[in-house]
């Protein structure tokens, strides 16, 4: 019996997806939080306003620590990048940025926003928009969290300045790899992959009979000598070749039925 393809897309964890990321389904999610907790993070939805208690929150009341998402605990905005007026405006909690490497931007090409995702879990936090110019003249960004999608998480300034460069470290050595590093490889393209190399192996000519004929212009030199034509060389002398054996044949037939006989003088 085959499983439904729809429900083993929703069932099933992803090949392709990479070990470090947190992948439950929905009836797991909505087992293991709360259900408005289920609506930000699982659902999309930003919550109440001012229903959080992080709207509360007032910097320097603890050292340095981290707003961690409450789906899989991995840090996503340090404690120094709140912003205390632009919260009370908002009425959800707000930073000037998020740290690096741990916050996926994703573009809606329909008001060109961005939403805010855990890069561990893909869980919801929030939104991303453009809240006028800094200092430097450059454009000023205001992540704005939804409600029930972060919680706190105490450290130590130490701990906290660690984190952040460990984290900005791991976004550069990522963008150092190329492209094709940094996709993950799924169990069925290692398949293709492991039988492109044992190709590979029999067309090198080694002592494993694996039905290779060599490079593709030997193997049509091959058939080209099959055929009669005697020899690869340019597809016009191919051409060439093969219009001389048909011209060939067709006299031979043609001498055999007398057609191109001398013709006898009358008597």
């Amino acid at each position: 019996m085959t499983a439904n393809p729809i429900a083993k897309k929703v069932l099933e964890r992803p090949e392709i997806l990479e070990k470090d990321k947190v992948w439950m389904t929905k009836g797991e999610w909505a087992s293991l939080l709360q259900p408005h907790e289920f609506e930000c993070l699982r659902e999309g939805q930003m919550g109440m306003r001012n229903g959080s208690k992080n709207v509360q929150f007032v910097p320097g009341s603890v050292p340095g620590g981290a707003f961690c998402c409450k789906g899989c605990g991995l840090e996503c905005f340090a404690v120094r990048d709140f912003l205390p007026k632009a919260t009370a405006y908002e009425g959800y909690p707000c930073f000037v940025k998020s740290i690096p490497g741990n916050v996926d931007k994703r573009l809606i090409h329909k008001n060109n926003n961005y939403t805010l995702h855990c890069e561990r879990c893909d869980s919801f936090l929030g939104a991303l928009r453009i809240d006028g110019f800094g200092k430097d003249g450059g454009v000023q960004n205001l992540c704005v969290t939804a409600s029930f999608s972060l919680v706190l998480k105490v450290l130590d300034t130490a701990k906290e300045d660690q984190l952040i460069r460990v984290s900005s470290q791991a976004v550069v050595d990522k963008n150092a790899l190329s492209p094709r590093q940094r996709m993950p490889v799924s169990p069925s393209m290692k398949r293709i992959s492991s039988s492109a190399s044992l190709r590979k192996i029999g067309s090198s000519g080694s002592s494993r009979n694996l039905g290779s004929v060599g490079s593709p212009r030997d193997s049509l030199a091959k058939r080209s000598t099959n055929d009669g034509i005697g020899g690869l060389g340019s597809p016009r002398d191919q051409v060439t070749k093969r219009n001389t054996l048909d011209s060939n044949n067709a006299s031979s037939k043609a001498d055999k039925k007398g057609l191109f006989s001398p013709r006898r003088k009358p008597k």
